[in-house]
């Protein structure tokens, strides 16, 4: 389409040296919330602007650390069986209400569900 400005945005999780994408399975998904369990972790969010007409490229990161909190085996096996976590970086949404995974976090909230508005403004604005 002439005159388009394409915008991708995608996520992953930081946990000590491991990278965390989204899950293989269910049995993936609980290793990794398990994992997460009480511990600090980084959500990154890249966002990429592109535009047809000049080819100009931009990109930048939101970067949120984000603090767990200490729920339950029980509670891992609910949320796997809702199948929600199957498609999430971390395999988790911060904005789940019923299992609202996150004690505290410092920086994007909208970062860590996976479109950062400040940094998607930013990239569109670099765009003109």
């Amino acid at each position: 389409m002439p005159g388009a400005i394409v915008l991708g945005c995608d996520t992953v999780v930081a946990l000590d040296a491991a990278i965390m994408g989204k899950p293989t399975d269910a049995d993936d998904a609980v290793a990794m919330l398990r994992q997460l369990r009480g511990r600090r972790h980084q959500v990154l969010t890249s966002v990429t602007s592109l535009s047809t007409v000049e080819q100009r490229e931009f990109t930048t990161c939101s970067v949120t650390d984000v603090w767990m909190r200490n729920y339950s085996d029980a509670e891992i096996a609910a949320y796997v069986a809702s199948g929600d976590p199957l498609d999430k970086a971390g395999a988790y949404a911060i904005q789940h209400p019923g299992f609202d995974p996150v004690a505290e976090l410092n920086g994007c909230y909208s970062g860590v569900m996976g479109f950062p508005l400040a940094h998607v403004i930013q990239a569109l604005h670099a765009q003109g």
